[in-house]
């Protein structure tokens, strides 16, 4: 049976929270058969944040020259052109982990902002890690955040003490990797997501990373910062949602509910974005 949808309120607020003045949002509640709602949360501080999965939505393009939808021609065939997003979701922050999560809302931002967004923060809380914890131990943390020596040294292992390999954090951008000496076909390389929702660097037939060859760029990754990243359990209170939450779709099923977030960008829309997020 389709869930059906109750609107409990419907009012538009200028929405503030400490140190912070977001423009206005929806602060309508949602309410879903099976009880769960969605609110628009002022105060993060009690919660903390954790990767979902990667999605991608297909780009939609009017061209007449496009077949059944799929606008980029390359290799002797028409393809079709996809943005690539990120899903979080909040949990309540229990002080050493991410406590029960809400998986009936998922927040969803394009995944250049997420990645650049959450893997400074983590750098700053694993350099903080290794210099306040375990036997180093040093004075100067080197920056201003408190490491949670209970956590951080699990979740911070890979990348402080990691496996070695390329960094894949050098190929953040999309850029040119190689080009096909016999086929003359020149291949881009930036992140993006695989089969099962995990953070890779993919190789692409265009520029803009937005048509995948179905490939991984094959120079040795041994994805110590990405799997950090779909692991880390960040606490809200030190800052590390004040660049994703105001400005994400806010996918409650396939709607979003977050007015501050574009409906419609680079010819991907809200509810296309919010179905993927969704799926399971």
């Amino acid at each position: 049976m389709r869930r059906s949808l109750t609107f409990a309120a419907v009012a538009a607020v200028l929405s503030q929270t400490e140190g912070h003045d977001y423009p206005f949002v929806r602060s309508e509640t949602r309410v879903l058969e099976d009880g769960s709602s969605y609110a628009y949360l002022n105060d993060l501080s009690s919660y903390s944040t954790q990767y979902s999965k990667c999605v991608r939505a297909k780009i939609q393009d009017d061209n007449d020259d496009q077949q059944e939808g799929n606008s980029y021609f390359v290799n002797g065939r028409y393809h079709a052109q996809y943005k690539t997003f990120a899903s979080f979701v909040l949990c309540e922050d229990n002080g050493s982990s991410c406590g029960t999560c809400d998986y009936n809302t998922h927040y969803v931002t394009d995944l250049d902002t997420y990645l650049d967004s959450t893997i400074t923060s983590i750098q700053e809380v694993c350099q903080a890690c290794a210099n306040q914890c375990g036997r180093r131990n040093l004075e100067d943390g080197g920056n201003d955040v408190v490491a949670n020596c209970n956590t951080c040294v699990s979740e911070c292992s890979l990348i402080n003490y990691g496996n070695g390999g390329e960094d894949e954090t050098e190929y953040m951008a999309c850029q040119a990797a190689y080009a096909d000496e016999n086929s003359g076909i020149q291949y881009y390389s930036g992140p993006t997501c695989d089969s099962s929702g995990g953070l890779v660097i993919g190789l692409f037939y265009d520029e803009d990373c937005t048509v995948k060859t179905g490939s991984e760029l094959d120079n040795g990754f041994s994805y110590d910062t990405f799997k950090t990243v779909e692991t880390f359990c960040g606490s809200c209170s030190t800052g590390m949602c004040d660049d994703l939450y105001p400005y994400a779709l806010h996918c409650f099923g396939a709607y979003n509910m977050n007015a501050n977030a574009a409906e419609d960008g680079d010819g991907v829309n809200s509810k296309s974005i919010c179905k993927a997020a969704a799926q399971k």
